[in-house]
């Protein structure tokens, strides 16, 4: 999930897909990208974390 957090294009990738035929690319990737999408959103962002 640190990946998609870090990568916000492949996140609305995958986005779109779950769209367009969630079946197809699966709930467990859908609910993933969301979730890195809220990470983004509300701050819990890979690159903010304190090294």
């Amino acid at each position: 999930m640190d990946f998609l957090a870090a990568h916000p294009e492949r996140i609305k990738e995958i986005q779109r897909q779950c769209k367009e035929d969630r079946t197809k690319v699966g709930d467990e990737l859908c609910r993933r990208a969301a979730e890195a999408a809220n990470r983004r959103f509300f701050g819990d962002r890979p690159e903010q974390k304190s090294k």
